[in-house]
C-alpha cells in the first residue's frame, strides 16, 4: 500500500514517450509479506524509450524491513526489445543489499536474459537465470538455469505452452535438476 506519481516527459512524435518516472512511497513489505514495522520505502524508477519497440529501465528502493528495522536497498536495471510480430529480447539485473551494524546481513544478485521469436501463433523462447547470494544468510541456493519454451497461440483466449528447465546450482554437492511444464492459459 501506498502512494505513487508518475508521468511521462518527451513525448514523441511516433505517439510513444521517450522518457517516463515512477516516484512512489509504500509500506514496504516484500511480496506477500506482512509489514512488521511503521517504516516506508522510496522507489524512484525511470524508463526510457529511444525508439518504438525498446524501453531500457531503472529503478531503485530505500527501505527497512522487520521488527529490527533492518535497512534494505533494492536496485534493478533492464532492457528489453518487444515487437509484436517478430523478435523479443529481454535482460535484467538486480541486486539487494543490507548492513546493520557495519555487518552485511543481505547481498543477493539475479539476471536474466531472454530471446524470442514470433511466428505465426508459435513463440519460441530460450532464456538463462541466475541468482547468488553472497551473504549466504537468506536460505536460498545459488543457481544458474536454461530454458528452451514454446507457445501456441490457438486463438485470442487459449494459449499452450511447453517448457524445458535445467538447473544447475552452485553449491557443493548440490545436482542438476530437469523439469517439464505444461500449461494451458484460458481467459474467460
Amino acid at each position: 500500500l501506498g502512494v505513487m506519481i508518475m508521468g511521462d516527459l518527451l513525448p514523441h512524435e511516433d505517439g510513444f514517450n521517450q522518457l517516463s518516472y515512477n516516484l512512489a512511497l509504500t509500506n514496504g513489505a516484500p511480496s506477500m509479506k506482512n509489514d512488521d514495522n511503521a517504516s516506508k520505502d522510496l522507489i524512484a524508477a525511470l524508463t526510457w524509450r529511444p525508439i518504438k519497440h525498446l524501453m531500457v529501465k531503472g529503478a531503485y528502493n530505500w527501505g527497512e524491513y522487520g521488527p529490527n528495522w533492518q535497512p534494505m536497498n533494492r536496485m534493478i536495471v533492464g532492457a528489453w526489445y518487444n515487437n509484436p510480430t517478430g523478435l523479443d529480447l529481454r535482460a535484467e539485473y538486480g541486486m539487494i543489499k543490507a548492513k546493520q551494524n557495519g555487518v552485511t546481513i543481505v547481498d543477493e544478485q539475479g539476471a536474466y536474459v531472454l530471446a524470442a521469436y514470433h511466428v505465426g501463433k508459435w513463440l519460441p523462447v530460450v532464456r538463462w537465470d541466475m541468482y547468488k547470494d553472497k551473504a549466504g544468510v537468506a536460505g536460498y541456493s545459488d543457481y544458474n538455469r536454461a530454458l528452451v519454451g514454446v507457445s501456441y497461440e490457438l486463438c485470442k483466449n487459449v494459449k499452450f505452452q511447453a517448457n524445458y528447465l535445467h538447473k544447475m546450482p552452485n553449491a557443493d554437492g548440490a545436482k542438476n535438476s530437469n523439469e517439464i511444464f505444461l500449461m494451458g492459459i484460458f481467459k474467460f
